[in-house]
């Protein structure tokens, strides 16, 4: 497990950018799901975008938390990789 310490404006675009970044790639996949099946129900895309905006709005709470107290902001991330079918 990887874990840093940032400033708060540091840890908000690092945070931002990988949430923009998985919503990003979210969209694609579904988008390239959606030209082979046209009834596709897009239902699933919405949610896990919704979560992803809710994860985002939650590390902006504490990043201007962090602001307003002078801390600084831990990013602890996990990086697992495994082969997929």
């Amino acid at each position: 497990m990887f874990t840093d310490s940032f400033m708060p404006q540091q840890a908000c675009e690092f945070i931002t950018s990988v949430i923009d970044k998985k919503i990003q790639m979210c969209k694609i996949r579904f988008m390239q799901e959606w030209e082979g099946n046209h009834n596709l129900n897009l239902s699933a895309m919405d949610a896990e975008i919704d979560q992803l905006v809710q994860q985002r709005e939650e590390a902006l709470r504490l990043i201007r938390q962090a602001q307003m107290t002078g801390k600084k902001v831990n990013v602890d991330e996990i990086l697992a990789f495994k082969l997929s079918a």
